[in-house]
C-alpha cells in the first residue's frame, strides 16, 4: 500500500512539474526584512486600529484574567476588559484616540492611565468616545461594563490617523528600503501548533475554517494575522511577500491558502512560499511535529530533514496546481529553509535535494527557487562582552568565519541550478543567551555608530558580493532587552539608527 501511495505521488508530481523552459529569476531588489509579530507590548505599531494588536479579552477590571465568554471571533459575550497597550514607551502612546463599538456599555479606562470624553451614539446606533492616554503612562486597559451581552467591532484609532487606511504611516515609511517582507512572525508561525504539555505540539490538521479573519477581535491570535492583511500590506507597499505555510496545515488548507493569494495579491507581486520556519529547531513545535512524521513513515527512515524536504515539495505541488506551472520561479517561488550551523553546512541540504529528486523524478530546479539559511553573525559569550569594541570585533570575525560555509552552499545551489541560488530567511547580528550579563554594554554595541560597519560588512562583503540572493534581515523593529537586540530600529518613530542606515545603503547595492 505504501508503495502504491508513493507511486501515486510521483505520478501526480510528473503531471504538475512537466518540463518547461527555465524561467528567469530576475530580482527587483535583494534586500528584505522580517516583519514583527503582533502584541500589545510590541514597539512596532502595525495597524492604525490599535485593537488589532490588543490582547484577548478578560475580566472588566482585571483584563489580564481571560475568564470571560467570547464568540468564535473572540468578541466578549458579557462585561469584559481588554489590554490595548502594555509596557510601551509613554511618548509613543500618549494622546487622543477615537473609540467606536457596537453594543451597549459603560466604558471605563483602568488604572488611571487614560480619561474618556465626548461620549455619543450615532444614527446607526454605533457608540463613540474619545480616550486620552495621559502623559507618562505606559499602558492602556479599558473596561466595558453594564453591557447587554458584550460588545463587538471595537476600534481604537489615534485621532491624527483617522481615515488613514489600515497600516500606520510609520510602518509604511520604515518598509521603504526593502523589496521583500517575510511574514513569519506576523503569521505567528512558531506558535501555531504549540501545546503547553507533552508532546508539545498539536498534530491535528489545521483547517481553513480555523484561520484568523479580519472579523476577529484581535489579529494577535494563535494562528497569526489574517492573510487579508498580508496581501494588503504587500500590495500597498508594492513589496513582495514571503509567507510561511503552517506546519500542520491540511492539504485543503494549503489549497485554499494558494487560491487566496492568487486572488488577492497583485499580479506584479512575487510570492515566496516556505513551509513553516526552522523545522530543524527543536525549541519549536514544528520541528517536533515534523520529527514525529519522519519516524512514522518508513519512506524517511526517521530522517527529519528528508521529511521536511518532501513535505516542502508536496506544498509546492499544491500551490503550483493553483497558480499554474508557468508562474513557477516568476511570481511563485518556493524556498527550502534549513540550518546553517550544521557541519558541514551543505551535507543535509544535498541529501534533501537528492532525495526529493529520486522520489519525484524531477530536478530541484524544476520547482525549487532557492535554499535559504539564517547566517547570523554573533557577539562573544555574554561574560566576554567587556566593551563595545570587543563586541564589534567579534561581530566581524564571526561574519568572516561564515564565508566558507556560505560558499559551500552557493556551490551546491549552482550544482543543482536553483534559479534563486542561496537566500537568507533571516539574518543580522545575533544576541547570545537570554541573560543580564553585561547587558548594558551589549545593547550599547548595537546602538553605537560602528554597528553600521558591522552590518555593511556582513550583508555587503560577506553575502551579496559572494553571490548571495534575497536577504531578509531579522527584524524590522524591536526594543532591546535580555531577550534580544534584533531590531534594525527600536521604534518606528526613530529610524536614525546605525543598523537601519546600513540597510538603507545596502538596498541600493546591485
Amino acid at each position: 500500500m505504501k508503495n502504491s501511495i508513493l507511486t501515486f505521488c510521483m505520478t501526480l508530481s510528473c503531471a504538475i512539474f512537466t518540463a518547461y523552459p527555465q524561467a528567469s529569476a530576475e530580482e527587483k531588489g535583494w534586500l528584505g526584512v522580517n516583519l514583527d509579530g503582533l502584541a500589545d507590548y510590541s514597539s512596532t505599531e502595525t495597524f492604525n486600529d490599535a485593537m488589532k494588536s490588543s490582547r484577548r479579552w478578560g475580566l472588566p477590571r482585571e483584563p489580564w484574567k481571560h475568564e470571560v465568554k467570547t464568540d468564535k471571533f473572540g468578541w466578549p459575550l458579557e462585561d469584559a476588559g481588554v489590554i490595548v497597550f502594555a509596557d510601551r514607551a509613554p511618548e509613543e502612546i500618549e494622546g487622543r484616540y477615537l473609540l467606536a463599538f457596537d453594543g451597549q456599555a459603560t466604558v471605563q479606562p483602568l488604572l488611571g492611565c487614560a480619561t474618556i470624553s465626548d461620549v455619543s451614539t450615532d444614527a446607526a446606533g454605533r457608540n463613540h468616545a474619545v480616550i486620552t492616554v495621559l502623559k507618562g503612562k505606559n499602558m492602556l486597559m479599558i473596561g466595558f461594563v453594564n453591557t447587554n451581552g458584550g460588545v463587538r467591532n471595537v476600534t481604537l484609532v489615534r485621532e491624527t490617523r483617522a481615515d488613514k487606511g489600515t497600516f500606520t504611516p510609520e510602518l509604511i515609511a520604515a518598509l521603504q528600503p526593502f523589496q521583500v517582507i517575510r511574514f513569519m512572525d506576523f503569521e505567528n508561525t512558531n506558535s501555531q501548533n504549540r501545546k503547553p504539555e507533552p508532546p508539545w505540539f498539536d498534530a491535528t490538521p489545521l483547517e481553513w475554517s480555523q484561520r484568523t479573519t479580519p472579523q476577529h477581535a484581535s489579529q494577535a491570535c494563535q494562528h497569526g494575522a489574517a492573510y487579508e492583511y498580508v496581501a494588503e500590506l504587500a500590495n500597498v507597499t508594492k513589496k513582495d511577500a514571503w509567507i510561511t505555510v503552517p506546519i500542520h496545515a491540511s492539504k485543503d488548507y494549503q489549497r485554499q491558502m494558494a487560491k487566496f493569494f492568487k486572488e488577492h495579491l497583485d499580479s506584479e507581486r512575487v510570492l515566496y512560499v516556505e513551509l513553516s520556519n526552522e523545522v530543524w529547531n527543536w525549541s519549536f513545535a514544528a520541528a517536533q511535529y515534523n520529527l514525529s512524521l519522519a519516524k512514522a513513515n518508513p519512506m524517511f527512515d526517521g530522517k527529519y530533514y528528508l521529511c521536511h524536504a518532501w513535505r516542502t515539495y508536496e506544498t509546492a505541488q499544491i500551490f503550483t496546481e493553483v497558480f499554474g506551472k508557468e508562474t513557477v520561479h516568476k511570481n511563485l517561488r518556493f524556498v527550502l529553509g534549513w540550518q546553517f550551523g550544521w557541519n558541514p553546512p551543505d551535507a543535509q541540504p544535498r541529501e534533501m535535494l537528492e532525495f526529493v529528486q529520486k522520489q519525484s523524478g524531477h530536478a530541484p530546479s524544476e520547482w525549487l527557487y532557492a535554499l535559504a539559511i539564517a547566517p547570523y553573525f554573533s557577539e562573544p559569550k555574554p561574560e566576554d562582552c567587556k566593551d563595545v569594541e570587543t563586541i564589534h570585533a567579534q561581530f566581524k570575525l564571526s561574519s568572516d568565519k561564515s564565508v566558507e560555509g556560505k560558499n559551500k552552499l552557493l556551490k551546491l545551489t549552482k550544482e543543482f541550478n536553483l534559479p534563486g541560488g542561496l537566500c537568507c530567511y533571516e539574518g543580522g547580528p545575533h544576541h547570545r543567551g537570554q541573560v543580564e550579563t553585561n547587558l548594558d554594554i551589549r545593547m550599547a554595541a548595537h546602538r553605537a555608530p560602528q554597528m553600521k560597519d558591522c552590518v555593511m560588512h556582513d550583508l555587503g562583503d560577506n553575502w551579496r558580493k559572494l553571490g548571495g540572493g534575497i536577504f531578509c534581515y531579522f527584524t524590522l523593529s524591536g526594543r532591546y532587552s535580555k531577550w534580544g537586540c534584533w531590531g534594525a530600529v527600536e521604534s518606528l518613530y526613530h529610524l536614525d539608527t546605525p543598523k537601519y542606515q546600513a540597510l538603507k545603503e545596502l538596498s541600493t547595492m546591485p
